[in-house]
Formats: structure tokens, C-alpha cells, sequence
């Protein structure tokens, strides 16, 4: 394997082997600032747990249809990479594979990977599109927080379970598309997503997460499904431009600080068999 340098080049052989295939190691070119390009051989089927972590001058990296997985932060904090094909042989992503990998602009899903780990692209601040497969069943917490170019992304139907705090400080987010049967919108899941004007809520859901929109600023309008049960803490908190919600007669409990300044809320009718009302709901 030939890896390029800001001077000469160098070669190395330090591959673990193991029972499936050869192993490119853990941390094996952690920190190597200077590294520019490589191309990994078509023996190797894994790359280890940071194995380029902090490679930030990395810029182009050729990766074989051999390898099955890609270990934790393997390439995290790898800030000249802008682009990357992850090849369709890849079934998994380990957590912070991607973290701030702050020139990443585009990515795409293998169809065989069916979850993307807690935090995988977390502070990829130049992410813009991202194709996500149907086969996909799973987002872990946190996987798009701090992305701050991504404007539009849709989940498939396949998706069963999406988690906390995913689409947090998304700034540019303005369409999200939600095909799949999720039952919770999940704690802080889109905090601060700031220019998000509109959303449709799956029929599915049967909770509203802690501060689940809080300061979304340009949501105007929500329509919440019949079958949620629980609208918790802070959920619509600061959605200054919100001006009108539906509170479906499924609703039983709301918590404190819902619709804290929810300034141009005009309108908004509790269910009749409402059981729980927290303090400072519409405070502020």
C-alpha cells in the first residue's frame, strides 16, 4: 500500500490479521497530519477504530469493495476531506465515523448498512446532501447535530427508530421528509433548527420529546396527529412565529414550558380529557 506525503513517499505493511480478512488497525495512522492521499488494497476488509482519526490534511482516500466496516471515529477530525464513496460492500459505520469532518459535503449510504451510529456525522459543518437507503433502520443519537449546510433530508419508510438530539443546530434545515413509522419524536430532535417553517408529524407518534422543536424560530404551523398521548417539557418552547397547533383529544399530559414564548400563538384549544397540565406552559 503506497501512501502519499507532503514529501516523498513511504511504504507500510502494518496489517493485523485476523479470522475474516486482513485488518487495517486500530489508531494505525492516528494523528498523521501531514498524510494526503492514500489508497487502501483490496485484501483489506476492515478499518479499525480511528484508524485516520486527526489525518486533517487528508483529502482524497480510494476505499475497496472488500471492506465490510468502518470502525469509531475512523475518520474523525479528517477537515480537508470533501468528498468520500463509501463502497457497497460496507455493512457497518461505527459511531463518529465522520465527526467533524467539517469540508464533508456530500454522502452516500450503502444499502447495506441498516444503522448509522450515535454521532456519525455530528459537526460536519459542510454537509449538504445526504442519501440515506431504504433499507436504513436506524439513526442513532446526535448523527447530523451541528450540521450546518444540510437543507433537506428525507427518512424512509424503513426507518423504525430515530434518536435523540439528531438534526440539533441543523441552521439551513427547511424540508425533512419522514416516510417511516416512528412512534417519538425524540428528546431535542430538532433543537434550533432555525429556518424549519413547517412540518408533517407521522400518525405513528405517540410522544413530543422534551424540547423536541424548541427554537425552531420560523415554525408556523403543526399539525399533531391523533394517537399522541405526551407532549413533553419545553417541546414548542421559543417557536416564535408559531401561530396556530392543533392539540389532538388523544393528548393526556402536557409539560411545563410546552409553549414558552410562542409569541404569535393566537389560538389553541386543550382536549377535554387532558389529565396533566405542568406549570408555565404558555409563560413568557
Amino acid at each position: 500500500m503506497r501512501i502519499a506525503y507532503e514529501k516523498g513517499n513511504i511504504e507500510i505493511y502494518n496489517l493485523l490479521l485476523n479470522t475474516k480478512g486482513i485488518q487495517f488497525g486500530d489508531s494505525i495512522m492516528k494523528g498523521f497530519s501531514n498524510l494526503k492521499e492514500i489508497t487502501i488494497p483490496s485484501s483489506v476488509t476492515f478499518l479499525g477504530n480511528h484508524a485516520f482519526s486527526g489525518c486533517s490534511s487528508l483529502c482524497q482516500i480510494s476505499i475497496p469493495n472488500s471492506v465490510v466496516s468502518l470502525g469509531d471515529c475512523a475518520f474523525k477530525g479528517c477537515t480537508s476531506l470533501e468528498d468520500i464513496e463509501i463502497p457497497p460492500s460496507v455493512e457497518t459505520i461505527g459511531s463518529k465515523a465522520f465527526y467533524e469532518c467539517s469540508r464533508l459535503n456530500r454522502i452516500t449510504i450503502p444499502p447495506l448498512v441498516t444503522v448509522i451510529n450515535d454521532h456519525t456525522f455530528c459537526h460536519c459543518t459542510s454537509l449538504k446532501q445526504i442519501s440515506i437507503p431504504s433499507t436504513l433502520k436506524k439513526i442513532g443519537d446526535s448523527v447530523f447535530d451541528n450540521c450546518t449546510s444540510l437543507r433537506n433530508i428525507t427518512i424512509p419508510s424503513s426507518t423504525t427508530e430515530i434518536g435523540c438530539s439528531v438534526f440539533c443546530d441543523c441552521f439551513l434545515l427547511n424540508e425533512v421528509t419522514i416516510l417511516s413509522p416512528i412512534t417519538s419524536i425524540n428528546v431535542h430532535l430538532f433543537f434550533r433548527c432555525s429556518v424549519l417553517n413547517s412540518i408533517t408529524i407521522p400518525s405513528s407518534v405517540t410522544s413530543i420529546g422534551d424540547s423536541a422543536f424548541q427554537m425552531c424560530v420560523s415554525l408556523k404551523a403543526v399539525s399533531i396527529p391523533f394517537g399522541v398521548n405526551i407532549i413533553e417539557r419545553s417541546a414548542f418552547s421559543g417557536c416564535r412565529s408559531l401561530e396556530e397547533i392543533e392539540i389532538p383529544s388523544s393528548v393526556t399530559e402536557i409539560g411545563s414550558f410546552a409553549f414558552y414564548e410562542c409569541y404569535s400563538l393566537r389560538q389553541i384549544e386543550i382536549p377535554p380529557k387532558i389529565k396533566t397540565i405542568e406549570k408555565f406552559l404558555f409563560s413568557g
